[in-house]
């Protein structure tokens, strides 16, 4: 099994704490979009055309980043929800 750095691909320097920005390039390179709700305090997860089916909620970041990269891996199966 190959390992991906998707922040390498992204051009993102990992510091140890990732920004929204930096997630929001990494999932965009995947087909993937990110967004923070003010409203709620939670990120949105979702494919770049997903409906609101196929959205994922946390109010982790790094929970955001990491299934929104296994959502793009999966997408054939998250889009049958």
């Amino acid at each position: 099994m190959q390992v991906i750095n998707f922040a390498e691909l992204a051009g993102v320097t990992y510091t140890g704490r990732i920004t929204l920005r930096e997630a929001r390039g990494i999932l965009q390179g995947l087909g993937m979009e990110i967004r923070w709700l003010k409203e709620s305090g939670e990120y949105r997860v979702n494919f770049q055309h997903g409906t609101e089916g196929t959205a994922y909620y946390t109010d982790c970041l790094s929970d955001a980043l990491g299934t929104g990269i296994d959502m793009a891996g999966e997408e054939e199966d998250w889009m049958l929800h």
